[in-house]
């Protein structure tokens, strides 16, 4: 497996959708959302997308959102 921290990487504009396909490409359970000049703003985990599921929240919402 590829651990680049590329694959944990998501851009703070990126939709839950977006969030759900990288944490699956990362295969962690967690992406890092950072801002345009790469710096770290938040997290979000596996958990974190279940609960928004569950929740019923649009999957096209801005993971800031969460």
């Amino acid at each position: 497996m590829d651990s680049s921290i590329e694959n944990f990487l998501i851009r703070e504009n990126a939709t839950i959708r977006n969030a759900m396909a990288q944490a699956d490409v990362g295969r962690r359970g967690i992406v890092l959302v950072v801002d345009d000049e790469q710096h770290l703003v938040g997290t979000v985990t596996d958990g974190d997308l279940r609960r928004a599921v569950l929740a019923n929240i649009d999957l096209d919402d801005p993971i800031s959102f969460l």
